[in-house]
């Protein structure tokens, strides 16, 4: 990365912006905290009327957007909605400055604001009133138990009838509650479920007051009807509510007819418009970055060192030449962004990268070397050539022909390249769809002999090999930490770091010293062998005592117990790539179990069919979950046991200026 600083007129600044927005060539420092500009005293810009402008009517476009949710079609799962890439209606524009495209825009959006308003607005008030029929069609249900109608409850002179729902355990309390008041009345009850009824009270209306708390207390609810209903008998009620339901229904589809026809016609454009108003108000959002004087623009921020060049060149052009600019090699106090920049095949485990944590910029980015040991590890763990192939083709299908985003693409092309490997390993171990030997030649026709080993066969070799590999893994991550350090000028910690030559030196020291005399006898191995012990294990862990000791300034005692811990680490990370083996001797052990099913049917044409059943559902199975497990475990031999060795992955990721359009473009001049 290079620091690229600009002073340009304030009347060329928005041409500028407007080209920079598109190129996506830098990340815009704050100059008022850049430390290049710490000494001058340069007064910080601020946003406009513009930003003001554009989310005022970003507001009021949302709003007509969000009314035509109602009347769009469905799109299926969300989460594959999210996943899958969707093809928008672009249209061309050509950008013109901001007083001229916000002059004509009150009257296009006022427009439609008033037409989807009155529509929406109308829409509510049916919903309401459709709410209002349906309460009162579910209280005339009621009252039909009873067989009366709300014209039955009105038009007394002296007497007042209720009718509400309440619990059935309350029935009994109520008339006694009424006969306690000495109140007269007449009371029917009906019940309507397990737990509630409905009642009947017909009583004087100067004891209303009394009999309405006596009926609170025992939790009666009044049942409330239209005013329209209140003069009708049942079967009169029935058919008003039924007729008024259905006007109201048909009213309610005639509006959304209306409404689905303006968003037809008018939701592309108004998504378009968004868009336009999102630049325009990114673009002033970022002039806080700025440093601003009476007639100039003060800019800076972080350019890829390849695109200096580029934007140099389009600071000028855009600026007419009058402006002055400057290109910096990065300070010790910054912390430059980080630009992942890796060779297409390994572009995909780019995302397992980032999901630890991206590189900073002092640092090596992992991805195109993970982009063969990821995939290899994956595939020693699931060697199988027939569901490698499987895993391929699932790999393609996801990252080439279905078109998804982003992360879930370079899942899909993680996933082919560990399908790959997988499948060489299956050549390796002798495995086709989890048959091997005699029971290959049986089920499939053919024979594959193992071209390196079967892990199933020899468990104590598997597990021997799992770990040299552990161990060649661990020493290619301190060569790693290695260059980092010496790249920092660091030649020092280099040699001295438990993950650096000395830590190189421990692990082949260690593993020659364990491989030749095994771990049986290690005390007696030890003894016959001092001078070997020494050299091979004492000595890289006193070197790691004394290079902490002078490196880090702790004491002498803290050092070696650091160096003893690195050293125990080294042999908990060795062991725990025995993982390698097991996962494919565990493969072999679900291949066996799917075998025995398929040897346990019958000789028959039935017999036949479910041998069949099980081979597919067993390979399914296997693949499915073998898949996930062995993914999970590659991944935590990466992020545990090797980056813990020279990545930090505490970088911040370059993000330029730069608008994404989804739904329009610029024409070209």
């Amino acid at each position: 990365m290079k620091k690229v600083s600009a002073v340009v007129l304030g009347d060329k600044k928005d041409d500028l912006m407007r080209d920079l927005k598109e190129r996506g060539l830098i990340q815009f420092l704050d100059v008022n905290n850049s430390p290049s500009f710490k000494d001058f005293e340069v007064p910080p810009a601020a946003t406009s009327w513009i930003h003001i402008k554009a989310a005022e009517y970003l507001s009021r476009v949302d709003a007509v957007l969000d009314a035509f949710k109602g009347v769009e079609p469905e799109t299926g799962s969300s989460m594959i909605g999210e996943m899958m890439e969707r093809e928008e209606e672009r249209i061309p524009v050509t950008e013109a400055p901001a007083e001229e495209f916000f002059g004509g825009l009150e009257a296009r959006v006022k427009v439609l604001e008033e037409r989807v308003g009155g529509i929406s607005s109308r829409l509510e008030r049916l919903k309401k009133e459709m709410e209002d029929f349906q309460n009162s069609r579910e209280a005339v249900a009621i009252l039909k138990r009873l067989g009366v109608g709300p014209g039955d409850l009105t038009g007394y002179t002296h007497l007042k009838a209720l009718v509400g729902v309440l619990p059935t355990s309350e029935v009994k309390g109520l008339r006694e509650e009424l006969e306690r008041l000495k109140i007269e009345y007449l009371a029917h009850a009906e019940g309507l479920d397990k737990k509630d009824s409905v009642m009947l009270i017909l009583s004087f209306k100067e004891k209303e007051g009394e009999v309405i708390r006596a009926l609170r207390i025992h939790r009666l609810e009044e049942l409330q009807f239209s005013t329209t209903l209140q003069d009708l008998g049942l079967e009169e009620a029935v058919a008003r509510l039924d007729d008024g339901i259905a006007s109201l229904a048909k009213e309610e589809e005639v509006l959304l007819g209306e409404l689905k026809a303006v968003a037809q016609g008018e939701k592309a454009g108004l998504l378009q418009l968004r868009e336009l108003l999102q630049v325009e108000k990114f673009m002033d959002e970022t002039n806080v970055l700025f440093g601003k004087t009476r007639k100039t623009f003060v800019l800076c921020g972080w350019v890829p060192q390849e695109r200096v060049e580029e934007a140099v060149g389009a600071i000028q052009e855009k600026t007419e030449g009058l402006c002055v600019t400057s290109v910096e090699e990065p300070e010790e106090e910054d912390e430059p962004p980080t630009l992942l920049s890796n060779p297409s095949r390994a572009r995909p485990l780019e995302l397992l990268t980032e999901t630890y944590g991206p590189p900073s910029y002092h640092e090596i980015d992992p991805t195109s070397i993970m982009a063969v040991t990821f995939p290899l590890i994956f595939g020693l763990m699931f060697g199988d050539v027939g569901q490698g192939i499987v895993m391929m083709g699932l790999g393609y299908f996801l990252g080439f022909r279905l078109k998804l985003k982003g992360a879930a693409k370079s899942l899909g092309r993680t996933i082919l390249l560990c399908g790959f490997f997988a499948t060489i390993a299956g050549f390796l171990y002798g495995s086709v769809f989890g048959l091997e030997g005699h029971y290959m030649k049986e089920f499939l026709g053919f024979e594959l002999h193992p071209l390196w080993l079967n892990p199933m066969a020899t468990v104590t070799d598997a597990i021997r090999y799992a770990l040299f590999i552990g161990i060649a893994f661990l020493v290619l991550g301190c060569l790693i930490n290695m260059i980092n350090e010496i790249s920092h000028h660091k030649a020092l910690d280099a040699v001295v770091s438990p993950y650096g030559l000395a830590g190189i030196w421990l692990l082949v020291g260690g593993t020659l010293f364990v491989s030749t005399f095994g771990l049986g006898d290690i005390i007696g191995a030890i003894g016959g062998n001092r001078e070997l012990f020494i050299l091979a294990i004492i000595a890289p862990l006193g070197v790691m005592t004394v290079g902490e000791w002078h490196v880090t300034k702790i004491s002498l005692g803290m050092a070696a117990f650091e160096a003893f811990e690195n050293g125990t680490r080294y042999l908990v990370n060795s062991i725990s790539h025995a993982r390698i083996m097991i996962l494919a001797i565990v493969h072999g052990a679900l291949s066996s179990i799917m075998v025995t099913g398929m040897l346990l049917m019958p000789e028959s044409t039935l017999g036949s069919v479910g041998k069949a059943v099980v081979f597919v559902g067993g390979n399914i199975a296997i693949l499915v979950m073998e898949m996930f497990v062995s993914f999970i475990q590659t991944m935590r031999l990466h992020y545990y046991e090797w980056f813990s060795k020279f990545y930090k992955g505490d970088g911040t990721p370059f993000t330029p200026f730069r608008v994404i359009r989804r739904y329009t473009y610029l024409k070209t001049k």
